[in-house]
């Protein structure tokens, strides 16, 4: 009785229907031919598609946006150079990138990521395999078997596609984004270095000239010009200016180990390969026209608006999700003789239409609109406190260049010429040389905070800033002093 019911088995059960056979039976060479077609069906459609971003495209949008000529190379041949870079004449700020963005651990491992997201768009391709059951003949039952494949990839698998290929966009630009912060972290980091050094040469000066002085008031001591308590206080004073050219030496320590874990190089003597270029401060364009900029060039937000349209199609993938399909091919052998009957089955959406599904994905398209305008709205701030903080520096190092500095050489010079005419001490010309020395340090300090300033604004922006063109935003080319790539050349 149980063989009966299963041979039966054309019976009507809930959400599955089959079409009576219409037409003679099929012989075994048109059943095959049969088979053959399906097969061939399924494997044209099963091909998984190619991702369309890749690693290359990568380093070309990196390149392009930037000015630089990134090079990302794998470490399977263990080289820690990568092309384009020699250290044997020092290394320029554009050679420290490429070598951070060869080496650098942390950025290797972001990188990887996309390997992950191209997989992603390869399994939302992907078609399920085809199902098949069978009912071998014993007693009075035939021999059937039953052909199932969903079909529902009809319509769902394109937009399956689209989506993970949104998500390995998405992920591209972040990484576009990771590189650039890598860039702005070497950049800040070599000026560190630079400045570090520049304040260990102000502070071995300043330690000259007190002992210069220590010196002199020794002198004047011995001929009865001055006290004991004002020698003493002068030997305070360079004994402190030794202690502050050790402090200066630990900061240009610090300097380049922070500078050296970004390169991600072991064994890399940053005392001698560092290569530094002056440049003046270039003339920026208008707040606006920066803004506009960054609006277009920052890739962190070109990633939050393709995770938007990526929200979007998943709700659009959520409205037809539910509908599962599945098409049907019931053979049977009455006979010795086969018989075909094709047929559907689909679910009953009588609970679930899938509005959960459907209720996430509004949310979630909502959270990513309002992540795009959050983004969009720290960028604008960003860009404005940064232009501010760089209009500021360069207000204070200008003062600097035309107002205090040439007042102090004027003292100097004639003190120096007091001296000479029996007229002035040598410790008063000393006195003004210290005086120089500090206003040469509050000039090394704004120059430095400038130069930083600088650096941001150009995070900020997404893109060079002085290279931008007041017509209209455009991708910058690198500034004069990035194509100075070789110490003799400069």
């Amino acid at each position: 009785m149980a063989m009966d019911l299963l041979a039966d088995r054309r019976s009507t059960q809930a959400g599955e229907c089959l079409c009576p056979s219409v037409g003679k039976p099929v012989s075994g060479a048109g059943l095959k031919g049969i088979l053959l077609a399906l097969s061939g069906f399924l494997l044209n459609s099963g091909c998984t598609p190619t991702p369309q971003a890749s690693t290359d495209d990568v380093i070309e949008q990196l390149s392009a946006s930037s000015g630089y000529a990134f090079v990302l190379k794998g470490d399977k041949d263990g080289s820690l150079w990568p092309e384009g870079v020699d250290a044997n004449d020092g290394l320029v700020e554009q050679e420290c990138i490429r070598l951070a963005l060869h080496n650098n651990a942390s950025f290797q491992s972001e990188l990887a990521k996309l390997g992950l997201f191209a997989g992603e768009v390869a399994r939302a391709g992907e078609i399920a395999n085809p199902s098949y059951s069978v009912l071998f003949p014993v007693g009075r039952a035939d021999f059937e078997s039953t052909w199932g494949l969903p079909i529902e990839f009809l319509w769902l698998r394109r937009i399956r596609v689209e989506i993970a290929q949104k998500g390995l966009d998405a992920e591209a630009e972040s990484l576009l984004q990771t590189a650039h912060n890598l860039a702005s972290e070497i950049r800040v980091s070599r000026l560190q270095v630079r400045y570090a050094r520049k304040r260990l040469e102000l502070a071995h000066q300043e330690a000259e000239a007190r002992e210069k002085l220590l010196h002199l008031a020794r002198e004047a001591l011995a001929a009865g010009g001055t006290t004991g308590l004002a020698v003493e206080e002068t030997a305070v004073d360079a004994t402190l200016a030794l202690s502050r050219v050790l402090h200066r030496e630990q900061e240009v320590n610090r300097a380049e180990l922070q500078l050296w874990a970004l390169l991600g190089v072991e064994e890399l003597p940053l005392d001698t390969l560092l290569v530094f270029t002056d440049s003046n401060s270039p003339s920026l364009p208008t707040i606006d026209h920066l803004k506009e900029a960054a609006i277009l060039s920052r890739p962190d937000l070109r990633a939050a608006s393709i995770r938007v349209e990526q929200a979007a199609q998943t709700c659009k993938l959520t409205r037809n999700e539910w509908i599962k399909l599945s098409g049907l091919l019931d053979v049977d052998l009455p006979d010795g003789k086969a018989r075909i009957s094709p047929g559907l089955k689909f679910d009953i959406p009588i609970f679930n239409q899938g509005q959960a599904d459907q209720a996430v994905a509004t949310a979630a398209l909502d959270l990513a609109a309002r992540r795009y305008m959050e983004r969009r709205w720290q960028i604008l701030v960003e860009v404005t406190q940064s232009y501010a903080r760089y209009q500021q520096g360069l207000s204070a190092v200008t003062q600097l260049q035309e107002t205090a500095l040439p007042t102090i050489q004027t003292q100097i010079e004639s003190r120096s010429l007091a001296e000479q005419a029996g007229l002035g001490l040598a410790s008063e010309t000393v006195t003004a040389q210290m005086h120089l020395l500090d206003a040469l340090t509050a000039l090394n300090e704004e120059t430095h905070r400038l130069a930083l300033a600088g650096v941001e604004l150009d995070r900020a922006v997404g893109c060079r800033c002085d290279g931008l063109q007041l017509a209209g935003p455009r991708l910058p080319a690198p500034r004069s002093e990035d194509l100075v790539t070789r110490k003799d050349d400069s």
